[in-house]
């Protein structure tokens, strides 16, 4: 009787081991290596979620088992700190940590963030882009104080090794209109991944993107952005093989 009581309690202390690392194997269990809970953190006091990360490991739930946690984040180091610079209290990091993810890629850092172009204090958004089954991170380039006369736009492609791919920034003189920028939440038909609209500021008056004094920088050589017709505008940008991609002329007139 004594033996099989031993056997018994060795048979079901095998089936808790068994258990417990089934749980630890198969159930979220630690904070996510990759995105470090970033959804939940921007979170409003209410808990609702207004902009998503996109985490291609959590899913934005912030928490991973404890065996993917052990193989660590996705990201290299550089932008994994510009990813956490989107939190409220680090904001101010934002284009420190830019300059540094295109520095160590071997960039200018003026260039990628614009600054180059036209000047003005940034910050950005940041996320998760799933494209043509590639992961990459899209910056978006906000501007908090623009200078005087100018409203401008930026995107910055990135990789999670912290590769600078692509970047596009756009500015006209605010005393014509402005511009913003749309990253599209579902692919488009024709492949858009983003749009960047210029709105004339004086409703009605049909006067030419020319006189906006637009100007707009893609990185590398060979390409141009559109900036000759209409009033206002959409211009629709695709990606393809890790490049931005000017996909349709903007329209002219009123619509």
């Amino acid at each position: 009787m004594g033996r099989r009581s031993s056997v018994g309690w060795l048979v079901a202390l095998i089936a808790i081991v068994g258990i417990g690392l089934v749980v630890l194997v198969a159930v979220p269990l630690r904070t996510c290596p990759t995105c470090r809970g970033l959804a939940k953190k921007l979170a409003a006091p209410s808990g609702a979620v207004s902009f998503r990360v996109n985490c291609p490991e959590c899913a934005d739930r912030g928490t991973v088992t404890q065996s993917r946690y052990l193989r660590g984040s996705l990201l290299a180091p550089q932008v994994a700190r510009l990813f956490q610079s989107q939190r409220d209290e680090r904001l101010k990091d934002f284009a420190k940590y830019l300059d540094q993810v295109a520095a160590l890629g071997g960039k200018n850092p003026d260039d990628v963030s614009g600054a180059s172009f036209f000047p003005g204090q940034r910050w950005g958004l940041l996320r998760f882009l799933l494209w043509e089954d590639k992961n990459y991170i899209l910056v978006e380039i906000l501007d908090m104080t623009p200078a005087a006369n100018q409203s401008g736009v930026g995107v910055v492609l990135l990789g999670l090794d912290g590769r600078v791919l692509d970047y596009l920034h756009c500015a006209c003189n605010s005393n014509w209109g402005s511009l913003a920028l749309e990253v599209l939440e579902s692919r488009s038909p024709d492949g858009a991944l983003l749009t960047i609209h210029a709105h004339q500021g004086n409703q009605g008056k049909e006067t030419d993107i020319r006189d906006a004094n637009m100007r707009a920088s893609l990185d590398g050589s060979g390409r141009e952005y559109p900036m000759q017709l209409g009033a206002q505008m959409d211009v629709r940008i695709g990606l393809k093989n890790g490049r931005f991609e000017v996909l349709t002329a903007p329209k002219t007139g009123s619509r």
